[in-house]
């Protein structure tokens, strides 16, 4: 979220292109009504699902931003979207990971943003549902060992 703009004009695209202290990376906008992070920690079938509703009149959904966080059962999230995070998420070969969805406003197709090597474990929403699954997961890698 820091450093995150969104470009309305060629005069705001400048400020940030000859700024040569600003690195950047240029992408669509994609029209939403928030956004998910599906975390996965040590668990592909249980992950943690919340949506992340951004502040009136910011484009930015991070909780650590002001959006609002939302928790959604995982019966309750689109099945699609769920098989392509669990796929992006096993891809990565990672135990930990936060995989960051949305649904675009305009045709409603699912778009993978990112997936988070560092999905704020010790911050942001959900704190102590991320320390229960992160004890879980610290538990079962001991038994694994025995």
């Amino acid at each position: 979220g820091t450093d995150n703009f969104k470009i309305d004009s060629a005069v705001q695209l400048e400020k940030v292109v000859l700024n040569p202290q600003q690195r950047f990376i240029a992408q669509e906008f994609i029209e939403n009504d928030g956004d998910f992070r599906v975390l996965f920690i040590g668990d592909y079938e249980r992950p943690l699902i919340f949506k992340r509703l951004p502040m009136d009149g910011s484009h930015l959904n991070n909780t650590s931003k002001g959006a609002e966080a939302v928790r959604y059962d995982i019966a309750d999230f689109d099945a699609r979207a769920l098989q392509m995070c669990i796929e992006a998420a096993q891809a990565t070969k990672r135990i930990i990971t936060g995989i960051d969805i949305m649904k675009d406003a305009r045709d409603g197709s699912w778009v993978l943003l990112e997936a988070n090597v560092n999905p704020a474990l010790s911050m942001g929403a959900f704190l102590e549902e991320k320390k229960d699954m992160y004890r879980i997961m610290l538990k079962n890698l001991a038994e694994e060992d025995l």
